[in-house]
C-alpha cells in the first residue's frame, strides 16, 4: 500500500507489477487514493478514489478516471466529500440521491418529440422548417440527449455552436441556436426547464448577404443546361428561374393548387415563407414544363428532392458547354436561391418592371407594412401576369438570341 503525495505526474510513472488492484495513498489528505490495475490486455487503468470511514464500515467512491480527471480537482473534491463524512453525512448515500434525482429529471432527448409536435399543431411550422428544425435537435444535440435540461447551460450551448460554427457553418450555427432557444423556451412553458441557457450568448454576426445576380449570358448558359435533358429536376429549375418561387414551393406542387384553365397556381399559406397565400399566374413558357394532368391528381412533381444531384448535373453541363466554346473560366458559384434575385433584379434593370410588383411576384410584403397593410388588399394578379409573362419572354429571347429586338419592341 504505497504512500505518496500524489500528483498527476507521479501516478502517470507508476507501474503495477502484478494483476491485482494496486492503491496508492495520498500522503497529504488522508482518504485520498488512487486505484491501478492492469486491463485484461496488458493496458493500465487508473482513477481517483476518496475513501472514509461511517460507522462502523469502511467505504469507497470513485471520483473520476484518469486521464479526465486531474490530479488537482480529484484533491478538491475528495477533501469535500471528507468533510461531509466527518459531519456524519455518508457521501455515498448523497451521491446515489443525486443520482436518482437526475434520473428522474427530463433529459433533452426525451421531450424533442413533443416539441416538434408542437411546432406542427400549434405554430403551424412548413414541413421544410420543420424537417431542418428536427435535425438540428436531433443530430447536432444529440450529445444532450440524455442530459438533464436543468443541466445544460449557457457554457454547454456556446462550446456546441463554437463547434458546429467551425465543422459546419456559421449560418447553421446561428439556426440551431433558435432551434435551441426555441425547445427550451417551449420547456419553460410546460414546466419543464427553470431556464434558457440560450438567453445571454453574445449572438454570432449574420454572413454577408448573397448579392450574386446571374447575368444574360448566365441565363442562357443554366436554361441551356436545363434544356439537355427532360428531366423532372431541370423542368423544376427552369419554374425557378421562371417563376421566382423557392425550392420547396416548387417541389412539393400538388394539382390541386393549379387551375390549368385559368394560368393560375395557388400556393396555400401553409406551404408560404410568410404565411400568406401566394397567386402565381403562370407564363406560357411555365405552362408547358408542368407535366400532363394525372386524373387522380396528386404531386405535380412526385417526391422529388435530389436538388443537390441535379445541380451537380447542371454545373457539369454547363462546364462541358464552356470547354467546348473555348472558355477557360468556369461559371462562377450560383445556388438555387439567386434565380429569386437574378428575376428581381432583371425584372427592374431590364424589363421596366415596378419595384411594388416585383416584390408582389416574389410574395415579399415590406411594400404593405404598416397602415398598408390594412387597407391595401390588391392581390395584383394581372400585373403579375403581365410581369411574368414579360419575364418569360425574355428568357425565352435570351435563348433565342433576339433579346435586342424584343428589347427594342418593349
Amino acid at each position: 500500500m504505497p504512500i505518496m503525495k500524489l500528483s498527476d505526474s507521479t501516478v502517470a510513472s507508476f507501474r503495477p507489477t502484478v494483476a491485482a488492484d494496486c492503491w496508492l495513498w495520498d500522503s497529504q489528505l488522508s482518504g485520498f487514493a488512487c486505484r491501478v490495475r492492469k486491463g485484461v490486455k496488458g493496458d493500465i487503468r487508473r482513477a481517483w478514489y476518496v475513501a472514509w470511514q461511517f460507522g462502523n464500515r469502511s467505504q469507497k467512491m470513485k471520483l473520476g478516471d484518469i486521464p479526465g480527471m486531474t490530479a488537482k480537482d480529484a484533491r478538491e473534491e475528495a477533501g469535500r466529500h471528507l468533510s461531509r463524512a466527518r459531519l456524519g453525512d455518508n457521501p455515498l448515500a448523497a451521491k446515489r440521491k443525486e443520482a436518482e434525482r437526475v434520473k428522474a429529471q427530463v433529459k433533452f432527448g426525451e421531450v424533442i418529440d413533443r416539441f416538434m409536435t408542437y411546432q406542427e399543431k400549434e405554430k403551424g411550422n412548413r414541413p421544410a422548417s420543420l424537417k431542418n428544425q428536427a435535425r438540428h435537435l436531433r443530430v447536432y444535440c444529440k450529445e444532450w440527449h440524455r442530459t438533464p435540461l436543468d443541466e445544460i447551460d449557457s457554457g454547454k450551448v456556446k462550446a456546441l455552436l463554437d463547434r458546429i460554427k467551425e465543422e459546419v457553418s456559421v449560418h447553421t450555427a446561428i439556426v440551431l441556436s433558435s432551434s435551441i432557444s426555441a425547445q427550451f423556451v417551449w420547456c419553460m412553458e410546460e414546466g419543464l426547464a427553470k431556464q434558457n441557457p440560450v438567453i445571454g450568448i453574445r449572438k454570432m454576426p449574420l454572413p454577408p448577404s448573397r448579392d450574386r445576380v446571374l447575368d444574360a449570358a448566365e441565363i442562357v448558359e443554366l436554361w441551356d443546361a436545363a434544356s439537355a435533358a427532360d428531366s423532372v429536376g431541370n423542368r423544376i429549375v427552369k419554374l425557378l428561374l421562371l417563376l421566382g418561387l423557392r425550392r420547396s414551393e416548387v417541389a412539393n406542387a400538388d394539382w390541386g393548387e393549379i387551375d390549368l384553365d385559368k394560368g393560375v397556381w395557388t400556393i396555400p399559406a401553409s406551404r408560404m415563407k410568410g404565411r400568406v397565400e401566394h397567386r402565381v399566374p403562370l407564363s406560357d413558357q411555365a405552362l408547358r414544363l408542368l407535366p400532363e394532368r394525372p386524373v387522380t391528381g396528386g404531386a405535380v412533381f412526385g417526391m422529388f428532392s435530389s436538388f443537390s444531384l441535379t445541380k451537380s448535373e447542371l454545373d457539369k453541363q454547363i462546364a462541358t458547354a464552356r470547354k467546348a466554346a473555348g472558355i477557360t473560366e468556369p461559371m462562377p458559384g450560383w445556388r438555387y436561391h439567386d434565380m429569386r434575385r437574378t428575376m428581381a433584379t432583371h425584372m427592374a434593370e431590364h424589363l421596366g418592371i415596378l419595384p411594388h410588383i416585383i416584390e408582389e411576384c416574389l410574395s415579399h410584403r415590406s411594400h404593405r407594412s404598416g397602415i398598408a397593410s390594412v387597407y391595401n388588399r390588391a392581390d395584383y394578379t394581372k400585373a403579375k401576369r403581365a410581369a411574368l409573362a414579360k419575364w418569360g419572354d425574355y428568357i425565352e429571347a435570351l435563348a433565342d438570341g433576339t433579346v435586342i429586338e424584343m428589347k427594342r419592341a418593349s
